[in-house]
């Protein structure tokens, strides 16, 4: 039986560690399809710092990856996605099945995402670093958003946790997943998330 596409939404402030992640899911997932902001922004004005309309830049986003659900990939999606509206605005507008959505939620602290900004090629601006980790404070993603796993990892200490985590991603989708339907938000048993107060 043919499973639903996954799509991997990762959630964290800039320097929290999600490039990193991306690059380490697409080596352990062959066929994925990386889509990143800052790989659009870098291919619309020249520049990843430029931060442009963005419309534009989320007519982008959706067509990468619904070509990339075509073509039969993993979509690994490079954003910060911080804010919920952010994140149930593409869920919903990407939610017809069979694309099923996996969450992953970086829980880096703040003095790390600063510090390892200013290692960054393009460093942000440390309140633009603050506001958003604060978003997540207030408001983290939940499973009820549309997806059907959240996970939450530390990536500094757990990046060796994620083939583990995929291959029983795998047996739960093929579990709960009827032939041609994806399965309800949630069915996947979500992990805690962890708690990321200073």
């Amino acid at each position: 039986m043919a499973l639903p596409p996954l799509c991997h939404m990762l959630i964290g402030p800039p320097g929290s560690g999600k490039t990193t992640l991306a690059h380490r899911l697409q080596e352990l997932i062959p066929q994925s399809c990386l889509v990143s902001t800052d790989q659009i922004r870098q291919h619309l004005y020249g520049d990843p710092a430029l931060q442009g309309p963005w419309p534009d830049i989320e007519a982008v986003v959706q067509e990468q990856i619904r070509q990339a659900i075509h073509q039969g990939c993993q979509v690994i999606y490079d954003a910060t996605n911080a804010q919920p509206a952010w994140r149930l605005d593409l869920l919903q507008r990407l939610a017809p099945p069979p694309v099923v959505w996996v969450g992953w939620h970086l829980t880096t602290l703040l003095a790390t995402c600063l510090e390892q900004n200013q290692q960054r090629p393009r460093a942000v601006a440390t309140a633009v670093i603050e506001i958003l980790y604060q978003a997540l404070q207030v408001a983290p993603p939940q499973v009820t958003e549309g997806f059907m796993a959240l996970y939450a990892l530390d990536p500094r200490q757990e990046l060796d946790t994620l083939a583990e985590r995929l291959h029983h991603l795998t047996l739960q989708l093929r579990a709960i997943a009827p032939a041609g339907q994806p399965p309800e938000p949630g069915k996947a048993a979500p992990v805690a998330l962890n708690d990321t107060r200073q």
